[in-house]
């Protein structure tokens, strides 16, 4: 795979032993450098192809789209068996040897790649409805054919799904929209887990940050609020944060800022309660989509609890959404979280927790919600 352009790449152009094809700089970020990619078609042995992908090739199916997603999954559910256990044996720090080794596994399934050309794919046939294809995408793609990684191409397939038929939300007892490039809150018990705090927030003034597709801020109107602002650093999601609160007729309570980081589309404001679901992973976002999942070192979280204090009326409370999923990795945001907290002059009030199976990232996740308080105020 060689590179044109400058970093993240523009185009990359894979060798495919039929002459050669690109590769969109944003997909190129996933599947990391290879030297080549072979041609099979989707109704070959699975086991044949994922043994393809462990040799850090890549592979181009065509076919029917539900052998290629039979592909794909049997290539995830052995994910681990394509990069040999020792490949990092070098690495001594154990953290950095597990951090590799699921950074090289992750780049090879996303190595099982699918043709397209424009908003089509060509050499895939009866996939689900794909109209607009490159409307969700980072960065236009290369004029003529490029590949996709497979396992992109399905999360872009099953958000395009949800922003046809919207998100039910039982929370908020009403669907919402999606658009691209903005997180979609599946999970209900995210959500759910804020309306225990409802005796805080009815008849407070709200502050909403990330607040994404707006469903936490629409769930404190509908809990009560006075007032909410909610602000997002992404353009995408405060458009589709004003359009779910248009939806829910709630335009009088709850006011969407144009997209600022943290505190900076509120300079000078203080609230009653202040509301965050932080990014869960530590790790570079990939794509517009990312930011709201990873947080480098988890400055932003840090960043947040130093400015929060300032930020809280007397007597007012921050609720903050964190994850203890990056753990897998060595991280421990749960331990910074308190450390910060109190550095900036928060307490725990109280927790809540719930345990489930993460779909971001696999494996078991605790899910918590921390009431925090100035220290001098009291729980």
């Amino acid at each position: 795979m060689t590179t044109t352009g400058d970093t993240p790449p523009a185009v990359t152009t894979v060798d495919t032993g039929d002459g050669a094809s690109s590769l969109p700089g944003e997909f190129a970020t996933f599947t990391g450098p290879f030297v080549r990619a072979t041609i099979h078609g989707a109704r070959e042995s699975p086991k044949a192809i994922h043994a393809q992908l462990a040799t850090g090739e890549g592979v181009i199916l065509r076919g029917e789209f539900r052998y290629v997603d039979a592909v794909y999954r049997y290539c995830q559910r052995f994910d681990r068996e394509l990069v040999p256990s020792d490949y990092f044996a070098a690495i001594e720090d154990q953290r950095e040897r597990r951090a590799a080794f699921t950074r090289e596994r992750r780049q090879r399934l996303h190595r099982l790649l699918v043709e397209a050309h424009d908003h089509c794919l060509p050499n895939l046939s009866d996939a689900p409805a794909y109209d607009g294809l490159t409307d969700w995408f980072d960065l236009r793609p290369p004029a003529g054919p490029y590949l996709i990684p497979y396992r992109r191409l399905q999360r872009i397939l099953t958000d395009m799904e949800r922003a046809r038929e919207g998100i039910a939300m039982e929370p908020i007892g009403s669907s919402l929209a999606i658009r691209p490039h903005v997180y979609v809150p599946t999970d209900q018990s995210v959500p759910a887990m804020y309306v225990r705090y409802a005796a805080l927030i009815d008849g407070r003034d709200v502050l909403d940050m990330g607040t994404g597709t707006g469903v936490l801020a629409v769930l404190a109107a509908k809990l009560g609020a006075r007032s909410v602002v909610a602000t997002d650093i992404s353009p995408e999601a405060v458009a589709n944060a004003r359009e779910n609160v248009e939806r829910a007729g709630l335009q009088d309570v709850v006011q969407v800022r144009d997209a600022a980081p943290l505190f900076d589309a509120t300079p000078g404001e203080a609230f009653d309660v202040v509301m965050f679901n932080v990014p869960w992973l530590d790790g570079e976002p990939q794509t517009r989509y990312d930011v709201a999942r990873y947080d480098p070192g988890f400055r932003t979280l840090g960043a947040f609890l130093d400015g929060c204090p300032a930020r809280l009326r007397p007597g007012g409370v921050a609720l903050v959404q964190l994850s203890d999923i990056a753990r897998a990795d060595g991280g421990d945001p749960v331990g910074l979280l308190q450390a910060r907290a109190a550095q900036a002059g928060l307490q725990v009030a109280s927790t809540e927790a719930i345990q489930r199976r993460s779909r971001t990232a696999g494996g078991q996740e605790t899910v918590f919600v921390f009431e925090l308080r100035p220290a001098a105020s009291g729980a």
